[in-house]
């Protein structure tokens, strides 16, 4: 059975679904573009071990960020979380983050790590600084030229276009980022996502350090072919916990997190 509900909390509103099943909880952070209707495979497939909590970011489907550009910060969602917990009665959960989505799951087990049983990140994004992401959202002068696309979208599509012509751009990666802008609509939630998301950085030693003094089981799902995310940098942070799994899959970054439903 497949329920939705929506928290409130200080103006803003987290739509989440709950698929019964398993006694045991997980809660699933989507990658960018996804929302729930898009997982229902897999949440119907992990719901044999457990009863699957599917959230959608800000921007996406039903949630809604009333802060408009004010970035969503730690001690926010660790409040929130706690919250969350505290009104659900949880006390044990596992999260499965994929993609962007591993942002907030990286800030939620820094929010409540005592909780947490085991974390699952297939092929996530905010260990390690994302070159492009940094570039497009650290100061206000890139922001104030990342927000001009949404209706100036020659700005980004022409030196997308450019590099790709000169070899400086992978044509996989160029032509996901073409994807992501061709509406005013996709656009818009390109620039609100990534802002929203922009403060959520994470010291590596802090969260290897915290992971092992909890005995947190991790495993990592990583994409072969990822064009956005360095998999060798993420194979050495694993190196380093004490109960970690890391699995590769054939396949690009997009074909690997919308596939998932497929390995598990």
């Amino acid at each position: 059975m497949k329920n939705e509900y929506q928290f409130l909390y200080k103006g803003i509103k987290l739509h989440y679904q709950i698929k019964e099943g398993g006694e045991k909880k997980l809660w699933i952070f989507p990658g960018f573009g996804q929302e729930i209707s898009n997982l229902e495979r897999l949440s119907d497939e992990l719901s044999k071990s457990y009863t699957v909590f599917t959230f959608n970011l800000f921007y996406h489907g039903h949630s809604y960020w009333s802060h408009h550009e004010v970035p969503l910060t730690k001690a926010f969602w660790r409040d929130l979380i706690r919250t969350f917990i505290q009104e659900r009665k949880i006390t044990k959960y596992s999260i499965l983050g994929i993609s962007i989505g591993a942002r907030l799951s990286l800030a939620t087990l820094e929010a409540s790590p005592e909780n947490i049983d085991q974390i699952i990140l297939a092929a996530p994004d905010g260990i390690y600084k994302n070159w492009w992401y940094s570039l497009a959202t650290g100061t206000s002068i890139p922001r104030r030229y990342f927000k001009s696309i949404i209706v100036k979208p020659h700005r980004i599509l022409s030196p997308i276009n450019t590099a790709q012509r000169l070899g400086l751009l992978d044509r996989r990666l160029g032509g996901l980022a073409t994807s992501q802008l061709k509406s005013l609509r996709r656009r818009k939630r390109v620039y609100y996502t990534w802002n929203n998301l922009r403060l959520l950085h994470f010291q590596t030693d802090q969260l290897i350090s915290l992971i092992n003094r909890y005995h947190m089981r991790m495993q990592f799902i990583l994409a072969e072919s990822d064009q956005l995310i360095d998999n060798q940098r993420i194979k050495r942070f694993a190196s380093q916990l004490k109960r970690c799994e890391v699995k590769t899959i054939p396949g690009s970054h997009q074909r690997v997190i919308g596939s998932l439903g497929d390995y598990f």
